[in-house]
């Protein structure tokens, strides 16, 4: 986990494949916005754009990728509860 600003964490999955999960958090009015992003795949722009593709073709299947998406809703909306 890293905390990029005074208001946004990157946590990154173990995973043979890069995953991350950004949370940022913003006040409005007397509450707290919280925003999350689920990031798969490379952020860089060039050839990782292609091994992305064929990752996700080749070596991650769609069903999983639901799963990854599914788990990180499903934990952003514990996160909520304790927050």
């Amino acid at each position: 986990m890293e905390l990029k600003t005074d208001n946004s964490i990157l946590m990154k999955a173990n995973f043979f494949y890069p995953i991350y999960l950004s949370l940022s958090f913003s006040p409005l009015n007397k509450d707290t916005e919280v925003i999350h992003e689920l990031k798969i795949g490379f952020v860089y722009h060039g050839l990782e754009k292609i091994f992305d593709w064929l990752v996700r073709k080749l070596a991650v299947p769609p069903k999983k990728i639901e799963a990854i998406e599914r788990h990180a809703t499903e934990e952003f909306k514990n996160l909520e509860n304790i927050l």
